[in-house]
């Protein structure tokens, strides 16, 4: 017996368990629909729609194309459901990443006279009272690095930690360190 005669086979099989099966089941739910029978017995049965109807062919095989066209369909809505959640994990990953997260964001006052402005964007400036600086900053690994746009002005590098209205700077500078903390003023 060869690979298509045992698959045919098996098949019939199938179809001969799967009818029986069928069949049990439609007994127990409804008596089939006699010609004996009055309209308004027949009334409230469930037509079989075109889909349903034809599922088997006039031998009371099943339709393998419209099993196929079915699994066809399924997997085309689960390719679209898989796309739209890719595409939806992408949005929110890219919104999450561009937020502002920087825990400096906002204005914080060093001595009633020196303030700091970082926007949250790595951008800033140095207020005095006579003059400002302008600066860009990055943030990495607990370490601000702030690299002022003119020239009279220190570049600098601190350490630092961040609490919800105090800013500890430390220099990166040894034993001579100075650690200069910042109030965070309400705008």
């Amino acid at each position: 017996m060869n690979d298509r005669e045992k698959e045919n086979r098996e098949y019939k099989e199938f179809l001969e368990f799967y009818h029986k099966q069928y069949e049990k089941e439609e007994r127990t739910e409804e008596p089939a629909v006699s010609a004996n029978s009055s309209q308004a017995e027949n009334a409230d049965r469930a037509v079989p729609t075109e889909s349903e109807a034809c599922e088997y062919n006039t031998y009371g095989d099943i339709n393998r194309r419209s099993i196929a066209d079915k699994a066809r369909k399924q997997t085309k809505v689960l390719l679209a459901a898989a796309l739209a959640a890719l595409i939806l994990i992408i949005v929110l990953i890219v919104c999450l990443c561009t937020r502002s997260t920087d825990v400096l964001k906002g204005t914080w006052d060093l001595d009633g006279v020196t303030a700091y402005r970082f926007d949250g964007k790595g951008a800033g400036s140095l207020n005095l009272p006579s003059s400002s600086y302008a600066f860009t900053y990055e943030i990495k690994d607990g370490t601000l690095a702030i690299d002022f746009e003119s020239e009279a002005a220190q570049d600098k590098t601190y350490t630092f930690t961040a609490d919800k209205n105090k800013l500890t700077l430390t220099e990166d500078g040894g034993a001579e360190a100075k650690a200069f903390e910042l109030t965070k003023q309400k705008n």
